[in-house]
């Protein structure tokens, strides 16, 4: 019997490994804070859109299809690369990842929260574009556009 105990069983077969991955990722605890951030963004985006003054900032369906899209996508897509990183070692850049993706979905709960005007958005306010009295949701370029179109037409008088 002593020449068994130098025999290695073979490493299971890969599919099996990622189902195995799979498996753990439900005791994940970044993965069960990134779906919590993900449900905190879409409830605070509907609230925010529900307070809305303007109709550009009201609810419809296509806006909300297209936002639900898109956190899924987000979701499943690291659902589906994260065994896949975690067996080969790499699960720090894939952990760093999602950490990184929580923090922008953070950032959006916090816009959210500050343009639905809910107790505290003053704190948001000093830190968050969004939330500053100047912010128009134009890009920089469009802003010179405008300036550029505003001088042609002066001068043109």
């Amino acid at each position: 019997m002593q020449f068994l105990s130098n025999v290695t069983p073979p490493e299971p077969p890969f599919h099996q490994l990622m189902m195995n991955g799979y498996y753990k990722l439900i005791d994940n605890k970044l993965i069960f804070l990134l779906f919590i951030v993900i449900m905190l963004d879409i409830c605070t985006g509907l609230y925010k859109s529900m307070v809305q003054k303007n109709t550009k900032g009201k609810p419809h369906s296509t806006k909300g299809i297209i936002g639900v899209l898109k956190h899924m996508t987000v979701f499943f897509s690291i659902i589906i690369i994260y065994p896949y990183f975690d067996i080969q070692g790499l699960s720090i850049y894939v952990d760093s990842f999602v950490l990184a993706v929580i923090s922008t979905y953070v950032i959006s709960i916090a816009e959210n929260w500050g343009q639905a005007k809910l107790p505290g958005y003053q704190y948001f306010a000093k830190y968050l574009a969004k939330l500053q009295d100047d912010y128009d949701g134009r890009t920089d370029s469009e802003k010179l556009t405008d300036i550029l179109n505003e001088i042609k037409k002066e001068h043109r008088k």
